[in-house]
């Protein structure tokens, strides 16, 4: 009940401040497991997704942000997972 109130004005919010637009919609199948991207251009992408869709989904979210009590239940209480980052060793040019 909380999860879809929350989902809500963040949807609500998202279309007043962002402007947000959905494309592609309908390739989400009704059924199913599916895997949908973003490609990470603010922290806002995880939240955007989440609104724009009817179906359940569930965020991965980096390790670091479950070291605060409040974040870790909410970020549970709206289906986050927390993930590892595994980044030594790996150099960007």
């Amino acid at each position: 009940m909380m999860r879809a109130i929350v989902v809500g004005l963040i949807h609500i919010f998202c279309l007043a401040v962002f402007r947000v637009k959905t494309v592609g919609a309908k390739n989400v199948p009704k059924k199913g497991a599916y895997i949908m991207c973003a490609n990470h251009t603010s922290n806002w992408d995880p939240p955007i997704l989440v609104s724009s869709t009817k179906r359940k989904m569930y965020v991965m979210a980096k390790q670091e942000l479950f070291k605060n009590n409040f974040i870790k239940w909410f970020a549970k209480k709206m289906r986050s997972i927390s993930c590892k980052k595994r980044w030594k060793g790996y150099r960007i040019s």
